[in-house]
Formats: structure tokens, sequence, C-alpha cells
């Protein structure tokens, strides 16, 4: 098992595809959650099941299984939308 690598900007690629997997706008994630995700992607030794679930591949775990972000992004989609809707 390996150990996920950053892009320039600090952001592990795989962080980056799972989030646009579950329709999640990076950009509009609050800057809190970003960076637990991303401090949680980078100590995760879980990469071999996270690029088989983001390909699809036959055998790959529910992301729900092995990701330690996943309640973060079950979560995030509704916080997401909920900051673009407009405040009453």
């Amino acid at each position: 098992m390996t150990r996920a690598l950053a892009d320039g900007r600090g952001n592990p690629p795989l962080m980056l595809e799972a989030m646009k997997a579950h329709g999640i706008d990076f950009a509009s994630v609050p800057r809190t959650e970003r960076t637990i995700a991303r401090a949680r992607c980078l100590r995760c030794t879980h990469t071999d099941q996270c690029f088989a679930w983001l390909r699809g591949l036959n055998g790959a775990f529910d992301y729900q299984w092995f990701c330690p972000n996943a309640e973060l992004f079950n979560n995030l989609p509704r916080k997401a939308v909920r900051e673009l809707l407009p405040k009453r």
C-alpha cells in the first residue's frame, strides 16, 4: 500500500477525483473541510483501493469501507449546495 501524493497545490489527485465522483465542487467546499480532507487523504494508506474504486475495477470495495473521508464526502454535497443557495 502506498500513500497519496500531492499535486503542485498540495492536493492529493485521488482526493480531487473522489470529490468529482461525488459531484462535489472543490472550490465551494469550506477551507476547514478541504484542509481536513487533504490531511486525511495524504495520511491514508488505501490508495490502491481508492484507485480501483475510482476506476470501477472488478472487485473494488465500496469507498465507505476504506476511505477516511467517506463521512465527509457524504455530507459535503449537501453543505456545498446549501452554501450556494440564496439566503432568505
